[in-house]
C-alpha cells in the first residue's frame, strides 16, 4: 500500500472538490471519471458513459434495483442509471456543492423516471439498515477511503444476499522502484488527497475478507488512460488563450492548484506501469438473515 504521509479526512477530501470544481468541471464536465476507449478513436462523451456502462453491466443493474452509488460526484452516473435503466438510486458524497449541483441536475431527467436521492455524508457513517439494497457502485472513491477494508464490511453489509458490487479506481502496481514511490505515487496521493494506493493482491485479500466473492478483478489503464492526454491538452489550450485560467494555475498559488503538476505525474505513473486502474465487482453469497432488518426511509 502506498500511504501519503497525512491521510486526509473526509472534510479535507470535500474541500479539494469544492476547490477544484469548477476547475475540473470546465475542462471535464459534470462527469468526475475516467473514460473507457475500448477501440481507442471514440469521442470522450461516448468514453465516459462507457465507462459507467462497464460498471453498471458488472453490477447487473436493471429496473428497480435499489443501488447506491458512493462518491456519485455530480451526480451523472446516478441520474443515468435512473433515466436509462430505472434504478432507485441514492448517491453519497462529502462535499456540500456537489450534493447541491447533483440535485439540481437530477431535476432535468424524465418524469417516467425515478429521480435519485443525493445525500452529504460519510460513507462510513451510512446508518443503513442490513441487506438493504440490491447493489453498490463506486467510481474513483475507493482509493480516497481510509480504512478500505472497513469500507468493503459496510458495502457487504448492506447488500441483500445475491448483491452486486462494482467499482474501479486507481491501484498502485504490484511491484514499484523506489524513485517511481517517491517521485510519482506518494505525491498523487498526497496532491489529490488520496488516503491510500493498494494494489491489486490487496485488493483481491480485502474483498475476500469482507465476506465477497470475487467476479472481475482486471486492470485497464491502457484503456482509461487517454482521460489524462486530453485534460492536458484542454488545460494547455485554455491556459493559453484564457487569461482566467493563468490566474488560477499561477498566482496566489494554494495547494490544490498543484493538481495541474499532480496530471503530470499520473500520465508519467501511467506510462511507466507504476500506477493502473483497476475494474472490481463482487457479489454477496449467501441467505438472508433470519431476523427482520429495520427498513430505512431512504429505500421505502
Amino acid at each position: 500500500m502506498i500511504f501519503p504521509r497525512h491521510p486526509p479526512g473526509p472534510e479535507e477530501i470535500a474541500e479539494h472538490y469544492d476547490s477544484l470544481g469548477q476547475f475540473y468541471r470546465d475542462v471535464w464536465g459534470d462527469d468526475l471519471h475516467h473514460g473507457y476507449w475500448s477501440e481507442g478513436s471514440e469521442p470522450t462523451s461516448i468514453a465516459i458513459e462507457a465507462l459507467e456502462k462497464e460498471i453498471a453491466n458488472l453490477a447487473s443493474i436493471s429496473r428497480g434495483d435499489r443501488v447506491l452509488d458512493v462518491g456519485c460526484g455530480y451526480g451523472t452516473t446516478a441520474i443515468r442509471l435512473a433515466s436509462q435503466r430505472g434504478a432507485i438510486v441514492t448517491g453519497w458524497t462529502v462535499s456540500p456543492a456537489q450534493q447541491e449541483a447533483a440535485t439540481q441536475l437530477a431535476e432535468t431527467i424524465p418524469d417516467d423516471a425515478p429521480k435519485p436521492t443525493f445525500l452529504c455524508r460519510d460513507w462510513m457513517e451510512n446508518k443503513l439498515a442490513d441487506e438493504s439494497c440490491d447493489a453498490v457502485l463506486s467510481i474513483e472513491c475507493f482509493s480516497h477511503i481510509p480504512d478500505k477494508a472497513a469500507f468493503l464490511g459496510e458495502v457487504a453489509r448492506v447488500l441483500k444476499p445475491g448483491g452486486r458490487l462494482a467499482f474501479s479506481d486507481w491501484a498502485a502496481a504490484s511491484t514499484t522502484r523506489p524513485w517511481q514511490r517517491r517521485f510519482l505515487l506518494e505525491p498523487i496521493c498526497r496532491e489529490g488527497r488520496l488516503a491510500g494506493l493498494a494494489d491489486r493482491n490487496e485488493w483481491r485479500t480485502m474483498l475476500e475478507g469482507a465476506g465477497l466473492e470475487i467476479t472481475c478483478l482486471r486492470e485497464i489503464g491502457r484503456e482509461v488512460r487517454k482521460t489524462w492526454r486530453i485534460i492536458t491538452w484542454r488545460i494547455f489550450r485554455k491556459t493559453v488563450s484564457d487569461p482566467r485560467y493563468r490566474k488560477f494555475l499561477f498566482e496566489n498559488l494554494k495547494s490544490d492548484r498543484i493538481f495541474a503538476l499532480t496530471i503530470l505525474r499520473l500520465l508519467a505513473g501511467y506510462q511507466t506501469g507504476c500506477l493502473e486502474y483497476v475494474l472490481a465487482g463482487a457479489k454477496k453469497t449467501g441467505t438472508g438473515r433470519d431476523r427482520d432488518t429495520k427498513k430505512h426511509p431512504e429505500f421505502l
